[in-house]
Parts: C-alpha cells; sequence; structure tokens
C-alpha cells in the first residue's frame, strides 16, 4: 500500500511492474496523476477536493479522466459519493464504497462498515480497506506523516506548507484559516496523525513500513519484504 508520502521515491516502478501480478496495490489521492507509469490495482480517494463534482482542484478533472482511461482500477470511496457515481457507467462496475463518517475520541474502530475512530487521512482509510479486506500482509511505504518539512511562516504569521510528497510541488498551501492559534495548533494536529496511528491501527501485526528511517513507529519495519525497492529515501 503506497501513500504519497517521498518515501516512495525508494520504488523501482519497473521491478514492482513485473511484481504486480503477484501484489494487489492500494495507491491513493493524486498518485495516478504522478505516475502515469504504473498502474495500481486499487485507488482510495476521500478527501473534498476529489469528489467527481468538485471544481475546487483544477487537477480533478484531469484525475478522473484518468480514472476512466484505467479500466482494470477498482476505486475505493465515500459512500456519500454514491448518488453521484451509481448512474456513471464508466466506473459503476468498479468502485467499492466505504463509510467516512467520524467519531474520533469515541472509539478505536476501524473498519470501513462503521464511522472510523481515527483522523480523516486518506492513507489511513487505504490502510483499514485493506485490512478489511482480508490480506494476511500489508505492506506501506509513503505513509510518511513528514508534511511538517514543508512548514514555514510568512512575515505576516501567515502559516504555509508547501507541499511535500514524492511528486515535486513548488505549491505553497495557506494554512491560517484552519489553524487559527498559529504554528502549535499545527503541530497538535500532527500529533494526532501519529496518536491515531497508535491507537487504533497498533493491533495490525500483519502491517509491515518499507521505510526503515520512518517517522512512523506504529508498526514492524522491514526493508526485506521488499525486493523492488532501489534505496532508502533520505526525506
Amino acid at each position: 500500500m503506497l501513500g504519497n508520502g517521498p518515501s516512495i521515491n525508494a520504488i523501482d516502478w519497473e521491478k514492482l511492474a513485473l511484481e504486480n501480478s503477484n501484489l494487489d496495490v492500494f495507491v491513493v489521492n493524486w498518485f495516478v496523476l504522478s505516475a502515469n507509469t504504473f498502474i495500481p490495482d486499487y485507488v482510495v480517494l476521500s478527501d473534498p477536493a476529489m469528489h467527481p463534482a468538485s471544481k475546487s482542484d483544477e487537477r480533478n478533472s484531469l484525475l478522473w479522466k484518468r480514472l476512466e482511461e484505467l479500466h482494470s482500477v477498482i476505486l475505493i470511496v465515500p459512500l456519500s459519493w454514491f448518488r453521484v457515481l451509481r448512474n456513471d457507467s464508466r466506473f459503476n462496475q468498479r468502485i467499492i464504497y466505504f463509510v467516512d463518517s467520524s467519531l474520533e475520541g469515541w472509539w478505536k474502530g476501524i473498519s470501513p462498515l462503521l464511522p472510523r475512530g481515527y483522523a480523516s487521512l486518506t492513507a489511513y482509510k487505504a490502510l483499514a480497506v485493506a485490512n478489511y479486506l482480508g490480506y494476511r500482509r500489508i505492506s506501506i511505504l509513503g505513509i510518511d506523516n513528514t508534511m511538517f518539512y514543508g512548514l514555514h511562516v510568512s512575515p505576516s504569521n501567515q502559516i504555509l506548507l508547501k507541499d511535500h510528497h514524492f511528486y515535486s510541488s513548488d505549491i505553497d498551501n495557506d494554512l491560517s484559516k484552519f489553524f487559527p492559534n498559529g504554528v502549535a495548533d499545527y503541530f497538535y494536529d500532527l500529533s494526532l496523525c501519529f496518536m491515531y496511528l497508535k491507537s487504533c491501527f497498533s493491533k495490525l501485526n500483519h502491517v509491515v513500513n518499507l521505510d526503515e528511517r520512518s517517522l512512523v513507529d506504529t508498526f514492524t519495519k522491514s526493508k526485506s519484504h521488499a525486493t523492488y525497492l532501489i534505496d532508502q529515501c533520505s526525506d
């Protein structure tokens, strides 16, 4: 299962494509626009900007056009998108829906059939779905939670975040409206990203983190589980 963090720059995509017949590969969000040579098995979406009717991000129309072209890919999306997608003949035979409502702080459930008990990160939802589907081993890469590497503050105290993904981007996102109490708010929110992995996913002993230097310390780390890694990324 691949997030969009920079650690997946350690992948040899040609080798992964050769091994793909023995693997089911889950990816999330904009991945299919940024790694066009590799075709995954599942694409998990949940961000509002990626809703099929959303126009808030100009990439969204390109995303859905690309998904239409990838006929073999199964989409995994929130149940709330059903009303828009149910009559779309391009996708309705290859969509899995999951419940995307939240009970964060009330319980620790990760079943995609019930409200989640963890923070709304698409990569976490992908992990929850993969676990529900019964895989005996789930290898993860790119769930880095290193977004803060791109954090900076303007002279007027705007909180700005440069995208920190495996693909290059110079986008500066203004997060000030989301974190009215400033940098302290941002890092508190980031701490919850790590906390929810620990509290909700730590019992998944069959999950292996392929990034041996990852900040994520919830899962066993082992590079040896994948022969398609060329080197560990120094993100």
